[in-house]
């Protein structure tokens, strides 16, 4: 911590003070590392530098993991249970492909045209190249 400038090192004194002094500051910390969506590594050098225990809120973080972990498959088992048929039969029909390989051809041809010119593509000129990859 002496590498640190003091106004930094003062600012961490402080949070420290009102984390582990105050109830409510603990339960904040703790409702942190179990509902944060921020990446752990960024909670924990944040605990450390403070110098807080570790053990406990490595716990909280586990199972605030393990609980949105869980929610994040339950939800996409649930959605995928009762909308996955809709999405497989609208991205893997013969017309939807087709479509997406027009669209990707319209966007190659448009670029290799475009870097021929120094003005970008209209938008009539993407939908006729895209309407004659259609026809291919």
């Amino acid at each position: 911590n002496g590498r640190l400038p003091q106004r930094l090192r003062s600012n961490l004194e402080a949070a420290r003070s009102l984390l582990q002094h105050r109830r409510a500051g603990g339960f904040a910390l703790l409702a942190l590392f179990v509902v944060s969506p921020l990446p752990s590594a960024q909670l924990f050098v944040a605990a450390g530098l403070m110098e807080l225990r570790l053990r406990p809120l490595t716990a909280v973080f586990l199972l605030g993991r393990l609980l949105s972990y869980t929610l994040y498959l339950s939800a996409a088992t649930v959605a995928e249970h009762h909308m996955g048929h809709l999405l497989r039969n609208a991205f893997g029909s013969v017309w939807s492909v087709a479509v997406q390989l027009a669209f990707l051809v319209g966007v190659r041809t448009t670029r290799a045209t475009s870097r021929d010119s120094t003005s970008s593509p209209d938008v009539r000129e993407v939908l006729r190249h895209v309407n004659s990859a259609l026809a291919l």
